[in-house]
């Protein structure tokens, strides 16, 4: 019992020589080792059990739209992160007048990714082909994922932020565990 409570007291006064923006920092770098080690976790898993030709296939219908989506939203979250954070009064309207750009960019993206996986899939497999459609599914995520993460910087939001960054990878290795 006064074990448990030394250690409280001692977690207590490294919290209050934490500043906040060091908890911030050890918030971060806790969630972006635990996202890594969540993708170790599946990667390993997914490597192991695809073999060479599927590892390939899943890594273009992965690599596809997280490039369209990284060139697609032409900096526009990155933008909306320091305007909330320039004018946090202002969170609501920046994000509300996101809606209508990220709305065509993530369209746009689809129809691009729709378009090049078509032509990148055409002679291959129906198994690869239905997989390259089920993927049209990821730009929508990843563009509502940095939109989201976005506004939760600026607002300095920064546990659901890094709880939010973490998520994704650890859905999927739980996913891949559980298959």
């Amino acid at each position: 019992m006064a074990e448990s409570k030394t250690r409280a007291i001692v977690k207590l006064q490294v919290a209050r020589r934490l500043g906040p923006r060091h908890r911030w920092l050890v918030g971060s770098l806790v969630a972006g080792g635990a996202s890594q080690l969540a993708l170790v976790i599946g990667g390993v898993l997914v490597a192991r059990s695809l073999g060479a030709t599927d590892r390939g296939y899943f890594a273009l219908l992965l690599i596809v739209p997280h490039i369209l989506s990284e060139v697609g939203n032409l900096g526009l979250p990155l933008a909306a992160t320091y305007f909330i954070a320039k004018a946090p009064a202002h969170a609501t309207r920046i994000a509300r007048s996101l809606v209508f750009p990220a709305t065509v960019q993530t369209l746009a993206g689809v129809g691009i990714q729709a378009v090049a996986l078509a032509f990148l899939v055409r002679d291959d497999p129906a198994r690869v082909k239905v997989a390259a459609a089920v993927s049209l599914g990821i730009i929508p995520g990843l563009q509502a994922l940095q939109y989201g993460l976005a506004v939760l910087q600026g607002q300095h939001r920064f546990r659901p932020f890094n709880v939010l960054r973490v998520l994704p990878s650890a859905a999927y290795s739980a996913g891949v565990l559980a298959v």
